[in-house]
């Protein structure tokens, strides 16, 4: 915010003052544009994110759900502070990338319905024209696309409310999170995710081998853009019971898991409960002696 003023500040001295009705009536859109852009240069100044897409690009040519799941790890700690979030840590120990599979397994079962009917009907046009059945998958990917931030939402909210399967498939709470959001942001959702496809597709230029690592790129700062929306507007989705307030207060190394953060607890009290009881001091005599 302090960046917008300081912008507004500049143009009304070398333009004048009748800007100055222009520029604030702008307000919303630019901040919109500036949020744009910090979310596409903040994977690029976090701390070794060129190792960390490395690791995500080659992941994705083999499980591209880890670089999905990392994207949901990266919305939620940009829903908690977008200022503030780093990159989540990454390597290739299975345990690291597991919860990461995790996340992306159950974002692909939340668009599965959506496969399903782009299928049947391209196969039902295909049969009638080539060139339909394309226009049929191209629109079918622009709407998986589309609804690819809402998805990514509701795995972060479920997972770190520590539900089960059962909710995370409640397609009547996918509806009230889209109702919930008002109408600018989902024109930003579906730029976004425009974007982060245009991005992507950016990898075909080195003959198709750089998309998995553009991808893992778009994943990013797709995760971040949305992660910072829900930040902004938390007490509206809370007010709306979209998003919970409990989904806020995680800390911003909390992990894929929330599980994992009682673990360390657990076992402190285990070995509180299994030591012996601890015997008090027997009083000492005259002699400086303890009793028996």
């Amino acid at each position: 915010m302090e960046r917008r003023k300081f912008f507004v500040n500049i143009v009304l001295s070398r333009r004048g003052s009748r800007i100055q009705g222009y520029i604030f009536s702008l307000g919303p859109r630019q901040r919109e544009g500036m949020v744009l852009m910090q979310s596409l240069l903040w994977p690029s100044k976090q701390e070794g994110y060129i190792n960390k897409i490395l690791v995500l690009g080659i992941c994705g040519i083999l499980f591209f759900l880890v670089p999905l799941g990392y994207g949901v790890e990266v919305l939620r700690r940009a829903a908690v502070d977008p200022q503030n979030c780093e990159l989540p840590e990454v390597d290739w120990n299975p345990k690291t990338l597991g919860p990461y599979f995790v996340q992306g397994v159950k974002v692909l079962l939340l668009a599965a319905l959506l496969f399903i009917v782009i299928n049947i009907v391209a196969g039902i046009v295909g049969s009638i024209s080539f060139l339909l059945k394309l226009a049929v998958i191209g629109a079918g990917y622009l709407l998986l696309m589309a609804v690819l931030p809402y998805l990514m939402i509701r795995v972060a909210v479920t997972s770190r409310e520590g539900q089960g399967w059962g909710e995370l498939f409640s397609y009547s709470a996918l509806l009230e999170l889209f109702q919930a959001i008002d109408t600018p942001g989902r024109i930003g959702f579906l730029a976004i995710a425009i974007g982060a496809a245009l991005v992507s597709l950016l990898g075909m230029l080195a003959c198709g081998l750089g998309v998995p690592f553009t991808g893992a790129y778009a994943l990013l700062f797709l995760g971040h853009y949305v992660g910072s929306y829900l930040s902004e507007h938390r007490a509206l989705l809370i007010t709306a019971e979209a998003v919970p307030a409990e989904f806020y207060a995680l800390p911003l190394e909390a992990g894929p898991e929330v599980d994992e953060l009682d673990t360390p607890l657990v076992e402190d009290e285990q070995e509180a409960q299994s030591a012996p009881p601890s015997q008090p001091e027997r009083p000492a005599n005259l002699d400086g002696e303890t009793s028996a």
